[in-house]
């Protein structure tokens, strides 16, 4: 299981973890956000599309019978969207619609 760490970038810089286990490995994720006007319904809709993106990347594993083979832990993409969702939020006041998933 993978430990994600997500990190909004602009005026963010954050770093908390979204999963817990004792065989982790840990994942920064960066997530640029300065060219975006947060006060936009589009761009906080690109923003939003951004973090999925990011946490689906982060969250692939190697199958451990196929090395080339990866499948999506959705746990860890739950966790790490709601982990990115809070760090935004807390921050910038900010309102995503990821925040219920």
């Amino acid at each position: 299981m993978r430990k994600i760490v997500p990190a909004l970038l602009a005026a963010l810089d954050l770093a908390s973890p979204a999963i817990a286990s004792a065989e982790t490995e840990r994942i920064e994720i960066r997530i640029p956000y300065d060219d975006l006007d947060l006060s936009d319904p589009e761009d906080l809709a690109a923003l939003e599309k951004r973090i999925e993106r990011k946490v689906i990347a982060a969250c692939k594993m190697k199958t451990p019978l196929n090395y080339q083979h990866q499948v999506t832990d959705w746990t860890c993409v739950k966790n790490a969207r709601r982990a990115a969702v809070a760090q935004l939020e807390s921050r910038s006041g900010v309102r995503l619609a990821l925040a219920g998933n």
